[in-house]
């Protein structure tokens, strides 16, 4: 593991932006990467960009990536990371029309009993607005489990159950319905990580300013 820092180490010390920068990103949010590494091919011809997309944290200081797309909590970030935000994670619960008109929507949690729900598996049951629901669920209420948001958006979309979505990944003509008895604490980031012995990394210095440039547009 140390040999492997001492090479990611050594390599940020050369001045030109070419060569190999990997990066790891979550399966939901590896598209917002597109139009950056586009910019980059652009920019930087000489350096080749590798993007690992995973559940897993891959940790920083292994060497075993340069960069990493991330969704936490600001204070779940390790002292010896440099984060910079992209943007706030909001999450609300929908239900597709089709169960809604079969089905209906709950009332109050009194009411979560009474349906069917789709939720996320793994770490991703951590995250507050998960737990808080799951903590009102017996496991028979829960229909469908995945360890990936657009698979579960999927399976809501069909009206296999209701299940939370990120608010921006719903269409504006979607046949989703909003449910409003459900208030959900969004307190999730997204986060552009590195290790603070990379700082002076001329490739990830050129990538960050993209990912920067990308966040104001958004």
């Amino acid at each position: 593991m140390r040999f492997a820092q001492f090479h990611t180490n050594l390599t940020a010390l050369n001045s030109e932006i070419k060569g190999t920068l990997k990066i790891t990103t979550l399966p939901e949010y590896s598209s917002f990467l597109h139009p950056i590494l586009l910019t980059c091919q652009q920019l930087h011809p000489d350096l080749r960009l590798r993007v690992d997309v995973s559940n897993d944290i891959v940790p920083l200081e292994t060497g075993s990536a340069h960069m990493s797309i991330r969704a936490c909590e600001a204070g779940d970030m390790q002292a010896d990371l440099i984060a910079t935000k992209i943007c706030s994670l909001n999450y609300s619960y929908y239900a597709a029309k089709s169960y809604v008109e079969r089905r209906g929507l709950p009332q109050s949690s009194a009411d979560f009993k009474n349906h069917s729900w789709v939720m996320p598996s793994g770490r991703k049951q951590n995250i507050s607005f998960v737990k808080a629901i799951n903590q009102q669920l017996d496991i028979q209420h829960i229909s469908y489990q995945s360890n990936h948001f657009f698979d579960i958006q999927s399976a809501v979309e069909h009206g296999i159950g209701i299940g939370p979505i990120d608010d921006e990944k719903v269409p504006a003509n979607s046949s989703l319905c909003k449910v409003s008895s459900i208030e959900c604490k969004n307190n999730n980031h997204l986060w552009c990580v590195y290790h603070k012995d990379l700082r002076d990394d001329v490739k990830i210095q050129a990538v960050t300013q993209l990912i920067k440039a990308q966040t104001n547009q958004l």
